[in-house]
This record gives C-alpha cells, sequence and structure tokens, in this order.
C-alpha cells in the first residue's frame, strides 16, 4: 500500500486546515474581544471601586479631621470660659488676702497691748484661713464643672489635672509670699 496523495487532496487538506485555522482566528479574536472588554470592565470596576474608597477614605478623613477640629475648638471654648473663671477667683482672692495682711501689719503697728494685738491678729489669721478655704472650694468647684463639660461634650479632660495642679503651685507660692510678709 502506498500512502500517496494527490494533489487535490492536497490541496483540500490545506483548505481545511486553513478554514480550521482561520475559524480559530476568528474565535481568538472573539475570544481576545471579549476577555479584553471584560478586562476593561473589570478595570473600570476596579477603578470605581478605588475611587470610591479613595473618596470614601478621604471623607472619613476630612470628617475625622473637622470633628478634631470642632473638639479642639470646643475644649478650647470649654477651658477658656472655666479658666476665666479661675482666674477671676484668684484676683478677687489676691485682693482679699493683700487686704487682710494690711490690716495685720496696721494691728502690729498701732496695737500696743500684746494681748489685744494677738487676738486680733489671731482673728485676722482666721478669716486668712477661711479665705482659703472657700477659696479651694470654689476652685474644686469650677474644676468639678470643667471636667463634668468636657466629659458630656466628650472632649479631653486632661487639662483639669493641669489646672488643678497650677492652682495648688499658686496656692503654695501665695502662702510662701504672704508668711513672708508677715514675718517681716
Amino acid at each position: 500500500m502506498t500512502n500517496q496523495f494527490s494533489s487535490a487532496d492536497a490541496r483540500a487538506l490545506i483548505k481545511a486546515e486553513a478554514n480550521k485555522s482561520e475559524s480559530l482566528s476568528h474565535n481568538s479574536e472573539d475570544v481576545s474581544e471579549q476577555e479584553s472588554k471584560n478586562e476593561n470592565l473589570d478595570t473600570k470596576n476596579l477603578q470605581s471601586e478605588d475611587e470610591s474608597n479613595l473618596i470614601s477614605a478621604y471623607g472619613n478623613e476630612k470628617l475625622e479631621s473637622s470633628q478634631d477640629i470642632s473638639k479642639n475648638s470646643g475644649s478650647n471654648n470649654v477651658s477658656a470660659k472655666y479658666r476665666s473663671q479661675l482666674e477671676s477667683l484668684q484676683s478677687q482672692t489676691e485682693g482679699q488676702l493683700a487686704s487682710l495682711v494690711q490690716e495685720i501689719d496696721y494691728i502690729k503697728n498701732t496695737t500696743s497691748d500684746e494681748v489685744e494685738r494677738k487676738s486680733k491678729i489671731d482673728a485676722k489669721l482666721d478669716e486668712i484661713g477661711n479665705l482659703e478655704n472657700k477659696t479651694e472650694n470654689k476652685v474644686y468647684s469650677i474644676l468639678y464643672d470643667m471636667q463634668n463639660e468636657l466629659e458630656k461634650e466628650g472632649l479631653d479632660v486632661s487639662e483639669v489635672q493641669t489646672l488643678r495642679d497650677e492652682y495648688h503651685q499658686i496656692k503654695s507660692q501665695r502662702t510662701d509670699k504672704y508668711i513672708n510678709q508677715l514675718q517681716n
């Protein structure tokens, strides 16, 4: 048996192969076009999702930033209000203390009877003690109100402790100052 193809058979085979290749080529082009369209859609969807996420993240960041600014300004407003009350109280207290110390100095210099002088000075020292106690109660009341308002607004309350520490420092310095004045 001989396997010889005729040229007609060869042409038919080549033509069939060409048609098959062309068909495959068209199919692969169709598939490639469809895959390309799908990829473009996927890319657009991913870009859309990325843009949405980016916009959302930016929006959240902007919202958080504005909330931080709002909290800071709210905290500053609350702090300023209570700090003003504390400064007013400090000024008032120091004025009253200065007056009482002057009265004590006057008593020292004008009262010759030692018993009477001691009695009057003790009375003024009691007034100073009462003033200090009242002032301390007012300071703690103001700080308590401040802390409650800050907590109610969801703001940082750490400044309350800072102001409390400042008060103790001022009170200590003031006490030392008036003790020195009274001893001279």
